[in-house]
């Protein structure tokens, strides 16, 4: 996008961290703390799906329950089970309300349940990951799991998130700056569809098969 930007001759500064792709994981699960994630996710297959439904509290960052249901629903059809990973009161209601038409047989809500030091663990046993742009969702792609973000812009470029196997999926994708705590700032996530999600997880994940 920044690039087409760049050649449509559209005035936009250049994002800070653009100058190359982090081709290494930064991040890693110790041993005991794995042997604790597979004992947590046993009942599951082994098609595991990280999902970090929360916003840390700003509720701009949300993208809207229904279309989590929708894309959900595509991904358990796809023969994935889903680990819904939070923080808070606030974001396992958030994560109740989003699997509440999901069959039981098909999620792990650990939301509010985990040790903060436990959950690298569970993400690492997960073959992919998709959240909003929300530290949990951060800690997985850094420690190298093949990861969909869902943004409000395409902003992901500006703390270094250029990774192979992270991919970003924008509601709008003009390049601004902008503050979360500003009242102006609007609300557009409604607009990203979980087709357009669906999509880009498929893409991604498609692409990280071919390349094992």
């Amino acid at each position: 996008t920044f690039t087409l930007q760049l050649l449509a001759n559209v005035p936009k500064k250049v994002p800070f961290c653009t100058r190359r792709i982090r081709e290494k994981k930064l991040l890693f699960a110790d041993a005991d703390s794995i042997v604790r994630a597979e004992k947590r996710l046993f009942s599951l297959c082994h098609k595991r799906l990280l999902v970090c439904p929360g916003s840390g509290g700003t509720k701009l960052k949300l993208w809207p329950a229904d279309h989590w249901k929708d894309f959900l629903t595509a991904v358990i059809m796809d023969g994935w089970n889903i680990v819904l990973i939070g923080s808070g009161e606030e974001e396992r209601m958030q994560a109740n309300q989003i699997t509440s038409s999901l069959p039981s047989n098909s999620f792990l809500n650990l939301t509010d349940s985990v040790p903060i030091e436990d959950i690298l663990g569970i993400a690492v046993c997960c073959n992919a990951a998709v959240g909003n742009d929300t530290g949990l969702l951060h800690l997985a792609a850094l420690a190298g799991v093949p990861t969909v973000g869902i943004f409000s812009h395409p902003t992901s470029w500006r703390v270094g998130f250029r990774m192979p196997w992270f991919s970003e999926v924008a509601a709008d994708n003009e390049i601004k700056r902008f503050r979360w705590e500003d009242k102006r700032t609007s609300y557009v996530l409604p607009n990203l569809k979980p087709d357009e999600v669906l999509k880009e997880f498929r893409k991604l994940t498609g692409r990280v098969q071919q390349d094992n």
